[in-house]
């Protein structure tokens, strides 16, 4: 039986919301990843990583991975310190102190 690419993602998805530490730690490493590639590059945005069909100009890896990461580091951090949330900005059923009451 074939296996759709979409359950895959939302099984990631899904690990990644339910460990922000995990989300964090990972985010932190493909930013160190990307800050390594740029200096080893000298910050030559226009010079081209990669090779063949898969190559891409520097400043495309920057300007999109360094702010992504950072977001995912913090996104991740914000996560574990407020905790899961509802979408109306209460906590979950199961977070809440009234749960174990």
């Amino acid at each position: 039986m074939a296996r759709r690419a979409g359950g895959t993602r939302r099984r990631a998805a899904d690990v990644l919301a339910a460990h922000p530490l995990l989300l964090a730690a990972l985010s932190a490493a493909f930013l160190a990843l990307t800050l390594w590639l740029c200096v080893m590059h000298g910050w030559r945005l226009g010079e081209p990583i990669g090779s063949g069909r898969r190559s891409a100009p520097l400043w495309v890896v920057a300007f999109f991975g360094l702010p992504l990461w950072t977001l995912g580091v913090g996104v991740g951090v914000w996560r574990a310190i407020v905790g899961p949330r509802r979408s109306n900005g209460r906590p979950s059923d199961d977070e809440s102190p009234e749960a174990g009451a």
